[in-house]
């Protein structure tokens, strides 16, 4: 029978390089899924990854107009968008709801929060918006403000409330008039993998933009995904 005689130091070593390799397979997935997912504590406005995906977002508040064709040019491509609904526009238009129900669409909140001053207020808020969208579907958890700068004033208001609160980092500017050639190409400038787009229900020319939008999307080798589905990347 052979002996091995090993000195106390060499035991040590030997120790510490298997704490650290388990430290390793524990913690290394883990940070490469973090590199890939949107920091939780933050406004997720995009996400950073190198696929061609982005989400398609829309909002809907004082209007339904077109929404037939843009649920047209959404099926026709086998399609799903976000759609953040106000509980306005949820009680105003309820066929239009269930309509975007029935297509598979994501519906979550959106929030006009301009004249809200206390949590108190933006919890009761939150409460009446996804109340109006449980008596359709279960929705996400996950929550828009129509307004950037109360976006960035409620943030740790909705981190607290564990809600992934969704900005847009390539806007339409649909609601604003714009023609649907420069709805196009303003689109066409400022995508990029991991974009989440905003859009408007009922704005004067975003549906007549939308199709041509979808098309050069998948053109230049772009996903289109919900936003649920974007911020797990």
């Amino acid at each position: 029978m052979k002996i091995f005689i090993t000195d106390r130091f060499t035991i040590l070593n030997i120790c510490l390089i298997g704490l650290f390799a388990l430290f390793l397979s524990i913690h290394a997935p883990y940070a490469a899924q973090s590199a890939q997912t949107p920091d939780s504590d933050a406004l997720i406005r995009s996400v950073s990854t190198h696929r061609r995906v982005v989400a398609l977002t829309f909002e809907g508040d004082t209007s339904c107009k077109d929404l037939d064709s843009i649920l047209d040019a959404l099926e026709e491509r086998q399609m799903t968008a976000t759609f953040f609904l106000s509980s306005q526009w949820i009680a105003a238009y309820p066929d239009a709801a269930w309509k975007l129900v029935n297509s598979g669409q994501e519906l979550a909140p959106l929030l006009c929060a301009d004249t809200i001053a206390s949590e108190q207020e933006m919890l009761s808020l939150l409460n009446e918006s996804e109340q109006a969208l449980r008596y359709i579907t279960a929705p996400p958890l996950l929550v828009r403000i129509d307004s950037e700068d109360a976006a960035n004033r409620w943030n740790a208001f909705f981190r607290k409330a564990r809600r992934k609160e969704i900005g847009w980092d390539c806007d339409s500017f649909d609601r604003y008039g714009l023609s649907g050639k420069e709805i196009e190409e303003r689109i066409q400038k400022n995508v990029k993998n991991g974009s989440i787009l905003r859009f408007t229900i009922g704005s004067p020319h975003g549906a007549e933009a939308l199709p041509h939008i979808l098309d050069n999307l998948l053109n230049d080798g772009y996903t289109i995904q919900p936003v649920s589905l974007l911020i797990t990347q």
